[in-house]
């Protein structure tokens, strides 16, 4: 098995990249907590799925089942408040982290990215430097340039400075990430 840096992602990974600040590992441990919630409503509704089955096949007589109005009512109300109890913890872990996010860092320095249907435009306030980031046509890369991934500007950070990035889009939806920061 090659040697492989694991602070890079890799083929059949099945876990996030290596994290390089606390935001992310707020993220991750929310991303687990909320897999947590979903394995557990996953168990319960098959237990009650094959539990259902088998005790109300239609050829099995033994069990009869009658629910009154007062039972059906005290059931429809557990239904939909054990979703809501669910929301709400889910709800209150992610605005707190967001909030802890937000409030988290002193940054020195924001930058304004702003994606386009075929280009991004960034903006740095602190300069009020504004440019482009077009993708080099495919008639004009040099040996060893990605085609769909070199630009003719591209986006500079500096190092060791605590950093905002915030991403809008001007016409369509776009992702823009950076894994690890590494």
């Amino acid at each position: 098995m090659p040697l492989v840096n694991k602070f890079y992602a890799f083929d059949y990974q099945m876990s996030f990249s290596t994290s390089m600040s606390p935001a992310l590992d707020g993220i991750i441990n929310l991303h687990h907590d909320i897999f947590s919630y979903l394995l557990m409503i996953i168990v319960l509704i098959s237990y009650l799925l094959f539990r259902s089955l088998t005790l109300f096949h239609w050829n099995n007589s033994k069990v009869q089942l009658y629910i009154s109005h007062k039972e059906q009512v005290s059931l429809e109300i557990l239904w939909t408040l054990f979703p809501i109890i669910i929301l709400i913890f889910v709800a209150i872990a992610s605005l707190a982290l967001l909030y802890s996010i937000e409030e988290g860092f002193n940054c020195k320095m924001s930058v304004h990215v702003i994606g386009h249907q075929w280009y991004w435009s960034y903006y740095y306030p602190l300069f009020n430097l504004q440019f482009d980031s077009c993708m080099v046509p495919e008639s004009d890369l040099k040996f060893g340039e990605l085609r769909l991934l070199e630009v003719d500007n591209r986006f500079c950070l500096p190092f060791v400075t605590h950093l905002r990035v915030l991403i809008t889009s001007a016409d369509v939806i776009h992702s823009w990430a950076v894994p690890s920061l590494v």
